[in-house]
């Protein structure tokens, strides 16, 4: 791997990577460590987030993402035009990264900020019912600096996607106090969110 890529994919994300696939990973390119790492991070990777990141022409990275699948590296959900991939589910031994207590499976990435990131969550996660203001403010902490799909912060706070989704992240979109990283294709399946610097 360069030094390049290294500096760019924080210290923890590498780890947490390590741990899943051992020293397979040293033998990797820098594209397919790259297609991880945003696995991990952000909980999904696509082609297009890939030619945000890389140089390769789409073509590659469609072979690439292709053959990480084959290899077990990656799951596809083969939605054709905007299929995303993540990283596969931990096994049932308990492995890094996986949360049984929660409904559900956060992305692997969160191998090394998935403790953070439930940290930041608790406030709300803990509770039935808790205020707008406080499930606001709790979105934009977890949104900060990272994108998010719907569906792990659903599983952070533990609650439903489609309701998250309709009262509380589209309007703070339309307020301009998170972003989406595809704003011209808002109901893309790999859609995510981030903070987008209005006022909370």
């Amino acid at each position: 791997m360069s030094a390049e890529l290294l500096d760019r994919i924080p210290e923890e994300t590498l780890a947490g990577l390590r741990r899943k696939f051992g020293a397979r990973l040293d033998a990797m390119s820098p594209a397919e460590v790259q297609a991880l790492a945003t696995a991990a991070i952000e909980g999904t990777v696509s082609n297009a987030r890939l030619q945000e990141l890389l140089t390769d022409h789409p073509v590659d990275i469609s072979s690439m993402l292709r053959r990480l699948c084959e290899q077990g590296y990656l799951v596809s959900d083969n939605r054709r035009r905007w299929t995303s991939y993540r990283l596969p589910a931990p096994d049932a031994s308990g492995s890094a990264g996986s949360l049984p207590h929660l409904p559900g499976n956060l992305p692997d990435i969160m191998a090394g900020q998935q403790e953070l990131l439930q940290e930041m969550a608790a406030p709300v996660a803990a509770k039935g019912k808790a205020p707008t203001s406080e499930i606001r403010a709790v979105i934009l902490k977890l949104c900060q600096g990272r994108f998010l799909p719907v569906e792990t912060l659903a599983v952070l706070l533990k609650r439903n996607a489609k309701n998250l989704r309709h009262r509380y992240l589209s309007p703070m979109v339309r307020e301009g106090l998170l972003k989406l990283r595809y704003p011209e294709s808002p109901t893309r399946p790999d859609q995510t969110y981030t903070t987008g610097g209005g006022k909370a």
